[in-house]
């Protein structure tokens, strides 16, 4: 967020110095409110980079690749709910969207050319040099995040641009107008198509969100319930899972969640735990030393299974999936004990 309230306090000093030439500075209210605005501004910078350098920031389980940048172009746009859920796309990458094209092709077009007749009415409104530097300042800071998340190793998702979003919501508002101005004579033209086809797919988009079962989240809460009941039965559970998730549903066990916010991990102790073991940091030769599971939880195993070796040992202890919740899969013994 910091990087967007510099880039907005640059464009307010501009707008402010092209029509008051800072005249305004000479109330002394004004001044003063100016004033506590940078202080303010000041204290949240200071406490933004301490939190940096202690290693605060975002979760990095995953890193930035131009497959997640896409993603969150994606995102923004408003298509989510339109193809494929995010954990289809993680495990199948571009074929996840083959059943979709039909749809996504005609749909982001149709974004793509209100989002043009927006962008030529913000011209004629301020100016190609106005223009220019809203544009500019508006990059500026989805440029400083995606390069972080390359270099931070973090994984940038839409989530992280949002700040981008009025912009975007904005031309599109432009776009529509524009779509709008004028008598339209029949009731159907192409540029009422245009709109009612636009409001339908952000309608639509929204809905399948909500409510189609294929954009579920990961659910972790059952996940953890399965795991405690398990527990609670005397039964040894391996988790492969988010430690963070883990810490906030109250599984017992020694969880690294400090070395997913800091990426400072802690050197993985190869031993049969009290609680829920986690065993995503666990080398193949750890694994077969640790007593073996009678439930393992695993989740997104392009994430917490990099290398495949939780897979390839639960498939050669002839383990197999017994259960599947949204972004995880339960496995059992083929044979029960």
């Amino acid at each position: 967020g910091a990087f967007w309230v510099a880039a907005a306090c640059a464009y307010v000093a501009y707008f402010h110095h092209r029509s008051l030439d800072w005249r305004y500075l000479k109330d002394r209210s004004a001044l003063l409110l100016v004033c506590v605005f940078l202080v303010i501004n000041g204290l949240l910078t200071v406490y933004y980079l301490n939190s940096l350098l202690a290693g605060g920031g975002a979760s990095r389980i995953a890193s930035t690749t131009w497959a997640s940048v896409l993603f969150a172009a994606y995102e923004l746009l408003g298509l989510s709910g339109v193809g494929p859920s995010r954990l289809e796309l993680r495990e199948s990458g571009l074929a996840a969207l083959s059943s979709y094209w039909v749809g996504l092709i005609p749909l982001a077009a149709l974004i793509l050319a209100t989002l043009t007749i927006g962008l030529y009415q913000a011209k004629q409104l301020l100016g190609v040099k106005s223009l220019a530097l809203v544009c500019a300042l508006a990059a500026l800071p989805v440029a400083i995040v995606v390069l972080s998340g390359f270099v931070m190793h973090w994984r940038v998702l839409g989530r992280h641009l949002m700040a981008a979003l009025p912009l975007f919501n904005l031309l599109i508002a432009l776009g529509l107008a524009r779509l709008c101005a004028g008598k339209w004579g029949r009731v159907w033209t192409w540029r009422s198509t245009m709109v009612a086809g636009l409001l339908l797919t952000f309608a639509y988009s929204s809905l399948s969100l909500r409510v189609a079962d294929r954009h579920k989240k990961d659910d972790y809460r059952s996940a953890a319930t399965l795991a405690k009941q398990e527990l609670a039965a005397g039964k040894r559970v391996w988790w492969a899972a988010d430690a963070l998730g883990a810490r906030y549903y109250g599984l017992p066990g020694e969880f690294d969640y400090m070395g997913e916010l800091t990426n400072v991990h802690k050197p993985y102790a190869c031993i049969d735990q009290v609680g829920v073991q986690p065993v995503s940091d666990a080398s193949g030769t750890c694994l077969a030393r640790l007593g073996a599971p009678d439930v393992v939880i695993l989740s997104k195993p392009e994430t917490f299974d990099r290398q495949g070796l939780i897979v390839a040992y639960l498939k050669n202890a002839n383990y197999a999936v017994a259960q599947a919740l949204p972004a995880f899969t339960v496995w059992r013994p083929a044979v029960p004990r």
